[in-house]
């Protein structure tokens, strides 16, 4: 019953839901506008285990598999306010995040840089790149490992030029439209209401008025309270006088006696 109400309601005041839908448009390429767009730029990287473990003609892929636990910590490091605050420093809305690639086993990272243009993209992934083995190195110094026993990192693939992100505009534009399209449906229907309301009142004051001037004006047959007398002279019509006798278009006339005037000579 509600919403076929509000439905009925929109349908009457249906310019203000055309205004509410032009103010919306409005709204959302305002937002477009506004909100600028991302662009994201991806590099994977590997870590590499040390010689004194594969020794001089060995294959390394072949001895990865005790690498995940260094990735762990170096993953941590990179994401450290430490390492990751002077590198978003001074960028804007940039920032990068490095985590274990989900969708490739072994000991592989990868790294997702975003800025709010291509440029800002990719300097940020270079950098952040650059820092992977500067990190490495020094974990490996903290625990004072030989050189032949150290762990290395090697870039797999990085992209040359970053990817156009509209997801974060697509997300604000909806949040935008959705919230106009309902304060729209909710002031039409305020409205829609209060106006009803008052033409309800001013209909309720005029009516007494207007059903008392549209009352036709009759002259009811009269009813004597006694027995009609044999005195009481009748027309020629029939009718006494004094009684109404009706006439064509449900219309009557009250017959009155007449007076004779009297010979004063």
């Amino acid at each position: 019953m509600f919403l076929h109400n509000l439905g009925l309601g929109l349908l009457r005041r249906w310019y203000f839901v055309l205004a509410g839908v032009l103010l919306s448009a409005g709204a959302c390429f305002l937002t477009w506008t506004v909100v600028p767009p991302s662009y994201q730029a991806t590099s994977t990287a590997v870590l590499i285990p040390p010689s004194s473990l594969v020794g001089e003609n060995g294959n390394p892929y072949l001895y990865m598999g005790g690498l995940d636990q260094v990735l762990t910590v170096l993953t941590v490091r990179l994401n450290s306010p430490e390492v990751a605050e002077p590198l978003i420093e001074g960028r804007g809305n940039a920032g990068f995040t490095v985590e274990r690639d989900p969708t490739t086993p072994g000991p592989i990272m990868l790294i997702t840089a975003t800025g709010d243009s291509r440029g800002h993209a990719m300097q940020l992934l270079e950098d952040v790149v650059r820092t992977v083995p500067e990190n490495l190195s020094v974990m490996q110094d903290q625990l004072r490992i030989p050189t032949f026993s150290r762990v290395e990192v090697m870039t797999v693939v990085q992209d040359e030029a970053p990817e156009l992100m509209i997801k974060d505009q697509l997300r604000t534009l909806l949040a935008v439209l959705a919230l106009c399209l309902g304060l729209t449906v909710l002031a039409t229907a305020v409205l829609d209401r209060v106006m009803t309301a008052g033409k309800d009142r001013r209909g309720r004051r005029a009516g007494p008025a207007a059903e008392h001037l549209s009352l036709p004006v009759k002259l009811m047959r009269r009813k004597d309270a006694l027995e009609p007398s044999s005195r009481i002279p009748r027309t020629t019509s029939g009718g006494r006088v004094g009684d109404a006798v009706e006439l064509q278009g449900n219309e009557q006339e009250l017959i009155l006696p007449t007076l004779k005037a009297k010979n004063l000579t």
